[in-house]
């Protein structure tokens, strides 16, 4: 009796020991409370780095505290041919005409992130809903050429949006309706006031949100990706918070002024240069979504997608071409 009361007591001290920082577990379930959470949407074999896998058969239950309600019945699409343009996260994606999706989060203000193929669509006519309340997303519409589309598109959507988390924990649903939803993944953080009262503000924080504010100016000159490499500290969920959101306009600007028309840069991502102009604006909509102007970034973010919409258009003279490159 004492030799299996004591093996006992080994085992559950094992398991507190490798509970994940980042979440409580308790007898009724698993709750995910102060760190930012990756989930990638696709196949476990490719994961993006520190994700948690969400397959097609991870149902939600209370030990693991999330996965599907209801919705996926197909294998992953994998898009290997852009490889050059994605990553890990971006490069698979589950798909279903509805997707319901429940995650554990603990109650307080939390940022939502979503990243989901473009599909078959220039105009996106699914619904997204939290709670079962609708969001708007705010995407762009881009005009239909006048060819009709016969292959998946090659950019991604995005969308980043506030929601304040109650004891019944967060229920995100997205219906399809001319297309099929393929979800790449999602991303969750806890938002700054909620941070506030986790943990103490560093005085480089302060610094940080200064140095947002006039990088966020729409004639700034100053470098997000020099704010990021100071925000590199994983376990500080300030820096997190704003390094992902700073990384969002960074990849946009990187596809627009660093690339342009250049032949390297189709090489490089295997996108057409409207290709990259279209990610871009795909990408700024995502941070735009929920955000007013006092997002620090609203201004600069605002700027560089009217640039993007002008030159798309003076450049393609009036053409909406956004395939793959040749």
């Amino acid at each position: 009796m004492r030799l299996n009361f004591y093996r006992t007591l080994l085992i559950l001290s094992s398991a507190v020991f490798l509970m994940p920082q980042n979440s409580v577990a308790s007898s009724a379930a698993m709750t995910f409370s102060d760190h930012a959470i990756l989930i990638d949407a696709g196949s476990a074999d490719v994961l993006a780095p520190g994700a948690l896998s969400l397959e097609a058969d991870t149902r939600y239950n209370k030990a693991t505290g999330y996965g599907w309600v209801s919705g996926p019945k197909r294998q992953p699409l994998l898009r290997e041919n852009l490889a050059r343009s994605r990553n890990n996260l971006t490069i698979d994606s589950i798909s279903a005409q509805k997707l319901k999706f429940r995650i554990n989060l603990a109650p307080g203000d939390w940022q939502v992130t979503f990243w989901m193929e473009s599909g078959m669509e220039h105009q996106n006519s699914a619904l997204f809903l939290i709670n079962g309340k609708a969001r708007n997303l705010n995407w762009h519409a881009f005009e239909a050429p006048a060819e009709p589309k016969v292959n998946l598109g090659p950019s991604y959507r995005l969308y980043i949006g506030n929601v304040t988390v109650g004891k019944k924990g967060l229920v995100l649903e997205w219906r399809g309706k001319a297309d099929l939803i393929r979800l790449n993944g999602l991303q969750f953080h806890p938002r700054p006031a909620k941070i506030k009262k986790l943990q103490k503000i560093k005085n480089t924080s302060v610094q940080t949100a200064l140095r947002l504010k006039e990088a966020g100016r729409f004639d700034s000159i100053v470098s997000l990706e020099a704010i990021m490499a100071d925000l590199n500290d994983p376990s500080d969920t300030y820096a997190a918070y704003w390094r992902h959101q700073l990384s969002v306009l960074a990849k946009a600007e990187e596809y627009f002024e660093g690339m342009r028309g250049w032949e390297w840069a189709r090489k490089k991502t295997g996108l057409s240069m409207f290709g990259r102009y279209n990610q871009a604006i795909m990408l700024i909509d995502g941070l735009l979504a929920d955000a007013d102007d006092n997002h620090p970034l609203y201004e600069r973010a605002l700027y560089q997608r009217g640039r993007l919409l002008y030159w798309r258009d003076r450049e393609g003279h009036g053409s909406n071409y956004d395939g793959v490159a040749p």
